[in-house]
């Protein structure tokens, strides 16, 4: 039940986006559901599809320069899949934005990732 409210509310957030005429605050939100978007992917066992959404939250977050939540979405590539590169890339947004507990949450997925726990099976 929980996956599915969060699938509909990710797919109305998602539907007919216009950059242009979307405030920040909004696309940020855009920005977020197709983070989640993907998460959900990954956990019902769809890692190209929630590779596919990441990247499109990555585009997003650069587009209106959502630099916290490029480091989140590359947080959340990185703790999913295991790639180390993500986790760096996440580190050093946060550090410029001077998030610690970020950095901390960012340090604790890139040790699980470097000794194999993680959830990087798919």
């Amino acid at each position: 039940m929980f996956r599915e409210t969060e699938r509909l509310v990710a797919e109305h957030a998602l539907r007919g986006v216009n950059w242009t005429r979307t405030g920040i605050a909004e696309a940020q939100l855009v920005v977020a559901a197709r983070r989640l978007q993907g998460t959900l992917e990954w956990l019902d066992g769809h890692p190209d599809r929630a590779r596919t959404w990441w990247q499109r939250s990555l585009h997003g977050a650069e587009e209106v320069g959502a630099r916290y939540d490029m480091a989140m979405t590359n947080l959340e590539i990185g703790r999913r899949t295991g790639v180390v590169e993500r986790l760096d890339r996440a580190e050093a947004l946060f550090a410029e934005l001077g998030s610690s507990f970020d950095i901390e949450q960012t340090r604790l997925a890139r040790a699980t990732a470097l000794i194999g726990i993680g959830s990087a099976s798919r």
